[in-house]
């Protein structure tokens, strides 16, 4: 869901809003802190009660990490918008194997 939406989202108009209209970016960045974090905690909560997930996942820290990690990949200036949609492909991967259950592999 998440690389769907930075796909939509686009090199250009990240830029464009983080240096043209810093107000509008901090909103962005509201609604990742208030609406999308708290969702995919509330989704490692249910998908761990299911065994999708690995037990003892802190579900703070890991979305607080998964966070950093994809503000880092998308504010990294050396890449291309396609190295970055690759980069963020792979960082999925890794981050998707560490946290998912055999269970939830299969799924």
């Amino acid at each position: 869901m998440i690389e769907d939406m930075v796909k939509d989202f686009g090199a250009e108009i990240l830029y464009e809003l983080r240096r043209y209209q810093p107000e509008a970016f901090e909103h962005l960045s509201d609604i990742v802190e208030h609406t999308l974090m708290p969702y995919i905690q509330k989704n490692l909560l249910r998908g761990t009660s299911e065994g999708l997930y690995r037990e003892g996942i802190s579900r703070e820290i890991f979305v607080t990490t998964y966070f950093k990690l994809l503000r880092s990949i998308l504010e990294f200036e050396n890449l291309n918008w396609e190295q970055t949609l690759i980069t963020l492909a792979q960082s999925h991967r890794i981050i998707l194997q560490g946290v998912l259950s055999p269970k939830g592999i299969r799924m």
